[in-house]
């Protein structure tokens, strides 16, 4: 969604664009391509209770020779994939927006290898959207290899870190996302990409309770946008673990259609909050 979508959603939403011109405009991405090191039998550490991913590995094992066997290595640990970490790029005909990482975070023994392979695709042309629920000490270290003064004018014009913060309540993120850093060190995070230069963005998909105070701490330090999706699969219980008594009726309650056109109207007159397909199709 862009702000041309967005303005047509809204139109929608007021009755004045029909629905098929809703239709017409597509949906909601992020990036035309991402990219992974992590070997493939390799869990996120960050142990989120609604990650899809740890099903589809689960299902799969066209990587497993690779490295072996690894469904006991200590989940603590991501393991990654020398393959993708060794990756040459090319001049591509046309460069790509590419969401890096999209399957698994970035941790303070996979920091380094990350910022070459960051490095290479801008080398070469693309675009980098680094999706995270940030440690400070990886930022930092991205901070400095991206924006020293020899590099900061090739790198930080084609990236852009995307902080996931679902929550200002630690007691929430604790319970949805219980190995992920809190929020106090997320925000931090953004504070410190922003003070450096940094292109910044904020992803609350999912939001995990209600947005309002979320969206306006984060605010002054958002160079981009404020992305607000529900919680995928829901539906799925062998994906969605449910994190005790309560939660999942706070999220029934939240992700109704009359409370999510309560939220969409109260915040439709900040211009860096956009909605996700999620949220769009359940509305129209």
């Amino acid at each position: 969604m862009d702000v041309e979508k967005r303005a047509l959603f809204y139109g929608y939403l007021d009755g004045i664009i029909p629905l098929e011109a809703i239709l017409k405009i597509g949906g909601t991405s992020w990036a035309n391509s991402s990219y992974n090191i992590r070997h493939r039998r390799s869990k996120c550490p960050n142990g989120c209770l609604y990650c899809y991913v740890r099903v589809t590995d689960n299902r799969s094992d066209q990587d497993a020779k690779r490295l072996g066997d690894i469904e006991d290595l200590v989940p603590e640990k991501l393991i990654l994939d020398p393959k993708k970490t060794d990756k040459k790029w090319r001049i591509p005909k046309k460069p790509k927006t590419i969401m890096f990482p999209s399957l698994h975070d970035t941790f303070l023994d996979t920091v380094e290898p990350y910022i070459v392979q960051v490095k290479r695709m801008i080398d070469v042309g693309h675009n980098i959207i680094c999706v995270s629920k940030p440690l400070l000490e990886c930022v930092q270290k991205i901070c400095a290899a991206l924006g020293s003064p020899e590099n900061s004018t090739v790198y930080m014009s084609k990236f852009i870190f995307r902080f996931s913060i679902g929550s200002i309540d630690n007691k929430v993120l604790k319970a949805w996302e219980p190995k992920a850093p809190g929020f106090d060190e997320r925000f931090a995070c953004l504070r410190y990409a922003f003070e450096k230069g940094f292109k910044t963005s904020i992803s609350m998909e999912p939001f995990l309770d209600i947005p309002d105070l979320t969206v306006s701490k984060v605010m002054p330090y958002v160079t981009d946008g404020i992305w607000i999706g529900l919680m995928n699969y829901r539906d799925r219980t062998d994906i969605v673990e449910s994190p005790g008594p309560g939660y999942d009726g706070v999220l029934d309650l939240l992700y109704s259609e009359p409370e999510l056109r309560k939220m969409v109207v109260r915040l439709r007159g900040n211009a860096k909050v956009f909605w996700m397909n999620s949220i769009v199709n359940q509305l129209l």
